[in-house]
C-alpha cells in the first residue's frame, strides 16, 4: 500500500496518521450537526481535546499490551530515569503508529458516559447522534489504516487478495493479504446508508439505531477478525480471542439485552 510520502527531501507524512486526523475531524462535525438534527439540549461533544487525549491514551495502552511480546521492551527505559524521554518518545511518537480500535472506542465510550452523567441529558438521544456519526468516519479511518498497513489480513491467495509491495509498510514485502480492511471499509459505507434510510424510513424510539448499529458493528469485529493477519496476545489465553472480537461480544450482549427488553412477546 501507500503508508508514508515526502514533502520534500526531509519531512515524511504518514498516510495513516493524516486520515485518521480527518477522521476524527468529520466525525466531530457530524456529531455537532446530529446533535441538532436530534434536538439534544446540550452538546456533549464539545470538549474535544478531553475525547481526543482519552482515545489516543488508551488507545496506545491497548495495542501495548494486544502487542506485549514486542512492546514491553518499551517500558525498560522506565528502570532508570535516564530512560524516561526515551519511554515517551516511544510511547508517543511511535515508528509503527499502532493503536487499538477497541481501547479507543472503550475510552471514548466511558468519558462519553461521564459527561451524560455530568449533564442528566437523554442518553438514547445521544447514542443516536453518536452510531450515526461513527460510520462515515470509519469509512475514513478504515482507508487509513488499509494505506498504512495497520489493518491487514491472514495469508490468502486469491483473485481479491491484497499485495503489498511497500517496503516501508508493515506487512512483509511481496505477500498476499485478506482484504480484510476493504471489507471494513464497504461494510462500514454500507452500513452508514442502511442507518440513514432506516432513520428516514420509519419512526423509531430513541437508542434504537445505536443498539442495533453497533450491535452490527460488535458482530462484524467478531466474525471478520478470525480473518486478521495480526498477532493478539489475547489470543493465546481463554477464550482464545481478539480483543477487539471481545469488545465486539461487549456490543453484542448490550444490543440484545436492549431488543429483550423493549419487545413486546
Amino acid at each position: 500500500m501507500f503508508p508514508l510520502f515526502h514533502l520534500g527531501p526531509y519531512i515524511e507524512v504518514h498516510t495513516f496518521w493524516i486520515l485518521l486526523v480527518v477522521s476524527w475531524i468529520v466525525f466531530f462535525a457530524l456529531l455537532h450537526k446530529y446533535a441538532v438534527e436530534h434536538a439534544l439540549r446540550e452538546n456533549i461533544f464539545r470538549d474535544i481535546t478531553l475525547y481526543t487525549l482519552s482515545m489516543f491514551f488508551w488507545s496506545r495502552i491497548f495495542y501495548i499490551f494486544t502487542d506485549w511480546r514486542n512492546e514491553k521492551y518499551l517500558f525498560i527505559n522506565l528502570v532508570e530515569w535516564s530512560g524516561i524521554l526515551d519511554f515517551l518518545h516511544g510511547f508517543f511518537i511511535t515508528e509503527n503508529y499502532n493503536i487499538s480500535l477497541a481501547g479507543g472506542i472503550f475510552w471514548f465510550l466511558l468519558v462519553f458516559i461521564w459527561k451524560l452523567y455530568k449533564t442528566k441529558i437523554s442518553y438514547t438521544r445521544s447514542i443516536d447522534v453518536l452510531v450515526r456519526a461513527f460510520f462515515w468516519a470509519a469509512i475514513i479511518g478504515f482507508t487509513g489504516a488499509l494505506l498504512g498497513g495497520q489493518i491487514y489480513g491472514a495469508p490468502f491467495d486469491s483473485f481479491v487478495s491484497l499485495l503489498y509491495t511497500n517496503k516501508n509498510s508493515f506487512v512483509p514485502v511481496g505477500s498476499t493479504r485478506f482484504p480484510l480492511p476493504i471489507v471494513y471499509i464497504l461494510v462500514s459505507l454500507w452500513w452508514a446508508l442502511l442507518i440513514e434510510k432506516i432513520r428516514k424510513s420509519y419512526t423509531l424510539p430513541d437508542g434504537f439505531l445505536w443498539y442495533i448499529g453497533f450491535g452490527f458493528f460488535g458482530i462484524m469485529l467478531f466474525l471478520w477478525e478470525f480473518t486478521s493477519g495480526i498477532a493478539d496476545m489475547f489470543e493465546s489465553y481463554p477464550p482464545y480471542l481478539w480483543i477487539n472480537q471481545l469488545v465486539g461480544l461487549v456490543f453484542v450482549a448490550f444490543s440484545l439485552v436492549w431488543i429483550i427488553r423493549n419487545t413486546k412477546i
